[in-house]
């Protein structure tokens, strides 16, 4: 998620249903200041990496936060675990500064039911617009599964190694026109509309069909 992050000095940071910190782990040093909330106190716990005045128990459909906090929103699965999606995407856009950008990682399986063009049509009438969704998760989802089920082995230097092998080799399954619609996750991003409206087109064709996730 975070190579579609715009990078520049100081950058304010949201991640919407941060768990135990990861993210914001590894987005430390890399912005000006990074918050988290998930929906419990419960779902914060175990977060070496997170301090007090950085994290909040909060609702993604009720953000915490002042209109224009950040510059950038992170989703995980933050549309398929509510029942009111319309709500988290207007609250993420009420929390987002003109032109900031919205990363969301959604997987294919549990929106298969959404067709894009409604998803397209959601984020721009929370002022929001589409910009890209891009597949992966092809090989390293269940690898990492696997990986993960085996404690020595998941904390070992050579788990670590072989999910980069994974992610390299994601990387180039994504590039083979013939594995569209294949992968196990999204990636989607959008940006929040500013005063003039913007013309590009989006970058990926599903956004213009009416064509559901994963087919």
């Amino acid at each position: 998620m975070i190579k579609y992050m715009p990078y520049r000095p100081g950058l304010r940071v949201l991640d919407c249903r941060c768990g135990k910190g990861i993210l914001l782990d590894q987005l430390d040093g890399r912005t000006g200041a990074a918050w988290g909330i998930d929906h419990s106190l419960s779902a914060l716990g175990g977060g070496d990496a997170l301090m007090p005045q950085q994290v909040a128990a909060a609702q993604a459909t009720m953000l915490p936060f002042a209109p224009a906090a950040f510059d950038v929103v992170f989703g995980d699965g933050t549309l398929r675990r509510t029942e009111d999606p319309t709500q988290v995407l207007r609250e993420m856009a009420r929390v987002l500064r003109p032109g900031g950008h919205l990363i969301m990682w959604e997987p294919r399986h549990l929106l298969r039911r959404t067709p894009m063009t409604e998803l397209g049509r959601r984020m721009r009438a929370a002022g929001l617009v589409p910009v890209c969704a891009e597949g992966f998760g092809f090989v390293v989802y269940p690898m990492s599964l696997a990986i993960s089920m085996l404690p020595l082995l998941s904390r070992s230097y050579l788990a670590h190694t072989l999910i980069k092998a994974l992610l390299a080799v994601d990387g180039l399954l994504g590039r083979l026109s013939a594995l569209d619609g294949k992968s196990w996750h999204l990636i989607i991003v959008a940006e929040k509309r500013t005063e003039k409206p913007d013309a590009r087109p989006c970058r990926h064709p599903d956004f213009s069909k009416d064509k559901p996730y994963g087919r």
